[in-house]
């Protein structure tokens, strides 16, 4: 399977898991692996499997792109499944905590639509940079 953007989410609830892959297949086997066996980095995510099982999670792929455009792509699903009326639990590099975004302005971390784009951006850019040192990300 190729790379692209994912949700994972669980039946009848409003939080999703929104993430980036270069081999979808192979990520949707690492984070069941790690949320089977309690060892899975995000929390919230953690939690939500503890509490509706297997058996209410499912793995969605949003959109199948091209490497060079998992970062930009990553962050525009994090707004768009936001606007749809998600919360996200996701994981952040640049807060270093788990976090919940939320669009009616309860946020645990409160700043505006643009600046959580361009923090996202910046912050998987650099990631994309450094595992992948022989491209150009701008």
């Amino acid at each position: 399977m190729s790379s692209g953007i994912y949700a994972i989410g669980f039946m009848d609830t409003n939080r999703l898991y929104v993430g980036r892959a270069v081999n979808l297949k192979n990520r949707m086997g690492v984070h069941t692996y790690h949320l089977k066996n309690q060892t899975h980095h995000n929390k919230g995510l953690q939690n939500h499997f503890n509490k509706y099982g297997i058996d209410r999670m499912y793995f969605e792929v949003l959109e199948e792109t091209d490497i060079e455009n998992l970062a930009v792509k990553e962050a525009d699903y994090y707004l768009e499944k936001i606007d749809e009326g998600y919360e996200l639990l996701n994981s952040c590099g640049f807060v270093g905590q788990d976090f919940v975004v939320h669009r009616n302005g309860n946020a645990d971390l409160e700043i505006s639509e643009g600046e959580f784009h361009e923090i996202v951006t910046t912050w998987q850019t650099q990631f994309l940079s450094d595992i992948l040192p022989d491209y150009v990300i701008d």
